[in-house]
């Protein structure tokens, strides 16, 4: 069973029906909302399926009254990064991670 609605402490997955053939995305919520991945199928790709995803991640955050959304990719996905700056997310901080470098973005809801 998918949790689908992330608590106080918890987890959860988003769209789990379509994540086998649309994509999916995972949260962890604490004192922010913290997405940790968001996937879209390569045909799915470029019809405004990562931006919805985000935008329930934003709506969960702003249910649960949590002032910020938080998520990180690797520098070398610069299409992701555009994304992301698009969507009113900003540069937190950088960090070498595993051979890359791990860009932490974060956006104010409230």
């Amino acid at each position: 069973m998918v949790d689908t609605n992330p608590t106080s402490s918890g987890t959860g997955d988003i769209a789990p029906s379509l994540t086998a053939s649309v994509g999916g995305q995972r949260l962890t919520l604490t004192d922010d909302l913290l997405i940790e991945n968001v996937a879209v199928a390569p045909d799915f790709q470029r019809r405004g399926f990562g931006r919805t995803l985000i935008a329930h991640a934003e709506e969960i955050a702003a249910q649960a009254e949590r002032a910020r959304v938080r998520l990180y990719t690797n520098s070398r996905f610069e299409e992701n990064l555009r994304l992301y700056a698009s969507l009113g997310y900003v540069v937190e901080r950088k960090e070498l991670l595993n051979g890359g470098v791990a860009v932490h973005m974060v956006k104010q809801i409230d």
